[in-house]
């Protein structure tokens, strides 16, 4: 079993709200932010909703994700 008292653990912090009953209702969490580069304006957007449980829904059908997108990286 890890000792979480003496060891340093790094990774982002993920939480989530399951409704498994209508995925639409799902909430998530990611800490700091959603971006690994700091140049990113989602770098750390997430720091303060960390603290206050500032839970954001999880987009899971595809009409959802097209009309929250605010940007879109095609990859070739």
């Amino acid at each position: 079993m890890h000792d979480l008292e003496s060891a340093s653990v790094i990774g982002p912090p993920f939480r989530f709200i399951a409704d498994l009953a209508d995925w639409r209702n799902c909430l998530g969490l990611l800490a700091p932010g959603q971006a690994g580069n700091p140049a990113s304006p989602h770098y750390d957007d997430q720091v303060k909703a960390w603290f206050t449980a500032g839970y954001h829904p999880l987009l899971w059908e595809r009409a959802d994700v097209e009309a929250a997108a605010t940007a879109r990286l095609a990859l070739s």
